[in-house]
């Protein structure tokens, strides 16, 4: 019977070249009874070694490794055997910039620990790590590859009836701004919409990615360099103006407002505090929705809780429309699916295809 449990269980492989820290994260996971850590690695060769073997549920990876590295070895894994890995790595400014590039490889998301490894601080990431293991767990992981089939949309995906209460409007209305909210996931996701955008693009877009302070500017600034549209990091009294991504910045909500010349132009602001995220996607649908009212598009893509799906729900009972990304490349299947059953859903789109299905929309 014990062996019967222990299978039920979400089997978990730690990889960090710190013994302590490979205890640490072994005894924090293990707190959980729904959690079983299957085996460990120092390094990125031995990780590679042992995963194929060991065929865990989710992986745990640092970055700085003796002999082979963190994205070395996650090249392999995503190439080999693709599983779920989270980047447990320091939260040193320097390595913000290769966690970035981690998750362009195929990692699914990110937690940093404190940069003293004293068993006290890391036992804070304990809620944080334990949650997003057992969210992860259950995704059936694949890297997001360009080579995967496009679906014919409009067969497989019949565009769903709006909210009785939803204002739909009579004649179609150009779209003037995009809001795309996300979370686990999400920097691959947006590179499957962003840079497939037009440099004319005809509306403004506002991101709110669900991530730490000092990782959004670098995000936005590693898109600019690969997209057609500016894109940046939102600041206070920066204009929404077609052609332009912004992006709301980490420990901040992204608010919106029209200045003296009737522009609309956002507000920065770490209050409320209370969310459990910060950046919130529902204050910045809410404000897209009661500015832009018909002529906004929400989407929502992959990511845990449902963050962003009222207001969601009110850029549609004010006459915009929305997009979720479809459970096949969901790597959380969290947000969309609320908004799909919430009925508030007109598109329903795997990520390689939002881009197309957006254009098709304006």
């Amino acid at each position: 019977m014990p062996h019967a449990i222990a299978h039920n269980k979400v089997r978990v492989f730690i990889v960090d070249d710190s013994a302590f820290v490979r205890r640490t994260l072994t005894k924090m996971l293990e707190r959980d009874p729904r959690i079983e850590v299957i085996g460990t690695a120092w390094d990125g060769r031995e990780a590679v070694e042992k995963i194929p073997r060991l065929k865990p549920d989710v992986v745990t990876l640092d970055i700085n490794m003796p002999k082979m590295n963190g994205i070395e070895a996650l090249d392999i894994i995503m190439k080999k055997m693709p599983v779920p890995v989270i980047i447990v790595s320091s939260e040193d400014q320097y390595i913000i910039e290769e966690t970035l590039e981690a998750l362009e490889h195929g990692a699914v998301d990110f937690i940093m620990k404190p940069t003293n490894n004293a068993s006290e601080k890391l036992f804070q990431i304990q809620t944080e790590l334990v949650s997003r293991v057992l969210a992860l767990a259950g995704s059936k992981h694949k890297p997001l590859a360009s080579e995967l089939p496009p679906l014919r949309l409009q067969e497989k995906f019949p565009p769903l009836l709006p909210l009785r209460s939803a204002v739909t409007p009579k004649i179609r209305v150009q779209p003037e701004c995009i809001a795309i909210g996300v979370s686990t996931g999400g920097p691959t996701a947006l590179y499957h919409i962003i840079p497939k955008l037009p440099k004319n693009f005809p509306a403004g877009i506002l991101i709110v990615q669900h991530m730490p302070p000092g990782f959004t500017r670098p995000l936005a600034e590693r898109m600019n360099k690969n997209s057609q549209l500016t894109v940046k990091e939102a600041e206070e009294g920066d204009e929404v103006a077609a052609g332009t991504a912004l992006i709301a910045p980490g420990g901040h909500h992204l608010f919106l407002r029209r200045d003296v010349r009737k522009k609309v132009v956002t507000h920065i602001d770490s209050e409320p505090s209370h969310y459990i995220h910060i950046p919130s996607i529902d204050i910045t649908f809410s404000d897209v929705a009661d500015i832009y009212r018909e002529s906004a598009i929400g989407i929502i893509l992959t990511g845990m809780g449902k963050d962003g799906v009222d207001g969601l729900e009110r850029i549609k009972q004010n006459g915009g429309r929305s997009i979720a990304e479809d459970e096949s490349t969901c790597v959380v299947f969290g947000m969309p699916e609320v908004a799909i059953r919430r009925g508030i859903i007109d598109r329903i789109a795997p990520i390689h295809d939002v881009a197309d299905v957006l254009l098709e929309m304006m």
